[in-house]
């Protein structure tokens, strides 16, 4: 086992309120575009979480977000529960520091505490490589969402392999009690009314 990089920064990450975060948004994700283009809908979901990393002053030098929600995009398996991740910035000067894993750490524990199965964001191409030094894999092609730019959808799965094949198994014994189930019924045919 690797020993960790103890010369590598360590930061404290808080949990904020959306109106932290969303100025990096803005000026990262969405330059250019009107305050509430970084209003996201899910902001506001009761499982919607918000963090922040400060540098020494107290600024904001990198921020991100997380909500559960079911992944239907790349490619299969689609785990459920599901923890989106979107809204990730980190100021330019702090990149390839260390600030957006530390955040990125702290939406994963928030995923684990919401009971997700897996973790995804539809990553900006320019920034997978965050995503994948902790552990995430690319599940699709790249595809472009306008005015925002190249994205590819990056997952990370929070099961074992076997909590995923007694998932797996669990699903399949479902599926089946439900289609004898459903033959029974059809082969269950109603007495001819003797009129």
């Amino acid at each position: 086992m690797a020993k960790p990089d103890e010369s590598a920064p360590t930061y404290d990450v808080h949990a904020v309120t959306v109106d932290v975060v969303r100025p990096l948004r803005l000026r990262y994700l969405r330059p250019g575009q009107p305050e509430e283009s970084v209003a996201y809908k899910s902001d506001e979901f009761d499982s919607a979480v918000h963090f922040v990393v400060r540098d020494e002053d107290g600024q904001a030098i990198g921020v991100g977000s997380g909500h559960v929600e079911n992944r239907v995009a790349g490619h299969p398996p689609h785990l459920t529960p599901g923890f989106r991740v979107r809204g990730m910035a980190v100021e330019t000067e702090w990149r390839g520091k260390g600030v957006g894993r530390a955040i990125l750490g702290s939406l994963i524990d928030a995923a684990r505490e919401a009971g997700a199965t897996e973790v995804w964001a539809n990553a900006r191409t320019e920034s997978i490589g965050i995503y994948e030094k902790s552990g995430f894999a690319r599940l699709s092609s790249e595809f472009d969402i306008p005015l925002i730019g190249e994205h590819v959808v990056a997952v990370l799965g929070l099961l074992t392999r076997k909590e995923l094949k007694a998932m797996r198994a669990a699903e399949a014994a479902e599926a089946k009690a439900a289609a004898e189930q459903a033959t029974a019924e059809a082969d269950e045919v109603p007495e001819p009314d003797p009129e």
